[in-house]
């Protein structure tokens, strides 16, 4: 015998509500994702399409020095106030100028820009962060940043000479908020010789004495550094002592040069006739300060002592 189910009325009225609450879910789903779909008619690009390439730029900040960057022979420089340049890092300003050239509003929030507003909005000239740019054909643009607005990631936005104000996505926030060394190469050489190419390097200490190695080859063909003392030996070290002197960064740059004569010199010789070379200064607290110049422009900047003191002894650098 089969078995007949029996629907109440009550069940038949849950079904009925279900299938409608299904439907509206459906519809509302799909209504969502074609409006999302649609182009924001609020977006704007804030750039003009045909800026660029950047040749120029400074960052400046309520009540301090504007920190000024130039690209001069393909690399960006930066300098705070009339101090000499220092190489800037240069994955961190390409970072930041992308984000500059593709910056999109994400709504207008005003077409006036009365004082108050401004006030309102972190947009006044006492108190916005600004970011002027200059192209390569001589173009320029001066962008004030504001507050985050209440939405979160989010901050006020306004284009000096134009009364719209706007609200951008606030990722430029991480780059505007950051103090001058975050944009300064530390690298000794930023563009240095390759490890592979490198055919020797000296290290004098004149208190400790002087290191030489050597780029050579043993009888298997492998590549072996000896050392330049009388004995001439192969120091098993010496593969780590050349990467780690390649990678040595400044713990500081500074523009001021040490009275006296150097205590000591790094110098690293390549192929083709390519040098890297500087001067070591006595400094306090147990530091040096080496010199060098990089593309015509001199670099200065502290050395901890424990490091180069490091390449004397047994044990290797971390």
């Amino acid at each position: 015998m089969n078995n007949v189910v029996l629907v109440n009325n009550d069940q038949k009225k849950l079904i009925v509500y279900l299938s409608i609450i299904l439907l509206l879910s459906l519809f509302l789903w799909l209504l969502g994702t074609r409006a999302s779909s649609q182009p924001n008619d609020n977006q704007e690009k804030l750039l003009p399409t045909n800026f660029g390439p950047f040749q120029e730029f400074a960052l400046s900040y309520p009540n301090s020095t504007p920190l000024v960057f130039r690209r001069l022979e393909e690399a960006w420089w930066v300098s705070l106030g009339q101090n000499s340049p220092f190489r800037a890092r240069e994955s961190r300003v390409e970072d930041f100028l992308q984000g500059i050239f593709d910056l999109t509003s994400l709504r207008r929030v005003s077409s006036g820009s009365s004082p108050s507003v401004l006030s309102d909005l972190g947009l006044q000239e006492d108190t916005a962060r600004y970011v002027e740019l200059q192209s390569i054909d001589g173009k320029r643009v001066k962008l004030a940043f504001g507050l985050p607005t209440s939405l979160g990631n989010e901050l006020y936005l306004r284009v000096e000479g134009a009364p719209t104000l706007y609200a951008v996505p606030g990722d430029l926030g991480f780059f505007l908020n950051q103090a001058p060394p975050y944009w300064q190469e530390l690298r000794l050489w930023p563009d240095s010789i390759s490890y592979e190419d490198v055919l020797s390097v000296s290290l004098t200490i004149d208190s400790l004495g002087t290191l030489t190695l050597v780029s050579d080859t043993d009888q298997r063909g492998e590549r072996i550094w000896q050392s330049g003392g009388t004995e001439n030996e192969v120091d098993t070290r010496g593969s780590q002592k050349v990467r780690d002197l390649l990678g040595l960064e400044f713990s500081e740059v500074t523009t001021e040069l040490p009275s006296g004569s150097p205590q000591g010199s790094i110098t690293v010789q390549g192929v083709g006739n390519q040098t890297l070379e500087g001067s070591l200064y006595s400094h306090s607290n147990n530091t040096f300060v080496f010199t060098t110049q990089t593309q015509g422009v001199q670099r200065i900047g502290t050395i901890p002592g424990w490091k180069l003191e490091s390449f004397f002894n047994p044990v290797s650098l971390e």
